[in-house]
């Protein structure tokens, strides 16, 4: 009788590199500190690049702004409807200002900054004073009673308030500030708000006609004028 032949209970495999399909080797990322290091100083590196370069992008196109503002541009080559002596941005301006009120409700407002800031300033004086008169009664007490006068001391019980009543009088100080500038501007600036005041139509009939002297809509350095606006407001949007 032959003998028994052997047979394979298991079979040797090669020892796979993942045994699951959704392995994640927790140390493929991981990289030497130097390499760390020099990696963030890439990245801090870069974006202080990125930084001076929009810097500079705003800084041109402050410039660009003010140098088109002196000259009155793009409105000195804006293109007027037929029949139309206002400019659309111009008539625009005028509407927004008649809706708002004009140079008289502007005026108006002015007028009422004096009692407002004045009622604003007895409100916040006469809270100072209830703190201090409060603080002057803590402290009359405690000299009083000495050791049996255990109430939390004025000071600290209301330096919230006086704090921000210290916040509000620096608020007050700087809005007479403020509607000191507004008023000079206002005055500065009265002669052309009373023409915007009165609306597109009275505004057209006190400007000279486009025919009365200058170079024409269709001239060719109104053209080119015009055309280099164009590029000017594709240059700004694309740096925004």
């Amino acid at each position: 009788m032959s003998a028994i032949g052997k047979a394979a209970v298991a079979k040797v495999l090669p020892v796979p590199e993942r045994f699951s399909t959704n392995f994640t080797d927790l140390f493929e990322s991981l990289v030497p500190v130097q390499v760390q290091q020099a990696l963030s100083q890439c990245d801090v590196r870069r974006q202080d690049i990125v930084n001076k370069e929009v810097s500079k992008l705003k800084e041109a196109t402050q410039l660009l702004n003010s140098v088109l503002a002196s000259l009155n541009l793009p409105a000195a080559v804006e293109e007027t409807a037929a029949g139309e002596q206002l400019p659309p941005s111009l008539r625009e301006k005028s509407a927004a200002v008649v809706e708002k009120g004009g140079l008289e409700s502007l005026e108006r407002i002015m007028k009422e900054l004096p009692e407002l800031l004045q009622r604003n300033t007895e409100l916040l004086d006469e809270c100072e004073r209830q703190l201090k008169e409060e603080a002057d009664s803590d402290s009359q007490l405690r000299e009083q009673f000495k050791e049996k006068w255990t109430r939390t001391p004025s000071a600290t019980l209301t330096a919230t308030f006086q704090a921000n009543a210290a916040k509000y009088r620096k608020v007050i100080e700087t809005a007479v500030a403020a509607d000191s500038t507004v008023r000079g501007k206002l005055d500065a600036n009265r002669e052309g708000m009373e023409m915007l005041s009165r609306g597109p139509e009275s505004l057209a009939s006190s400007l000279p006609s486009p025919s009365s002297g200058g170079a024409s809509g269709d001239s060719p350095p109104v053209v080119t004028l015009r055309k280099l606006m164009e590029e000017v407001e594709a240059i700004k949007a694309e740096r925004e």
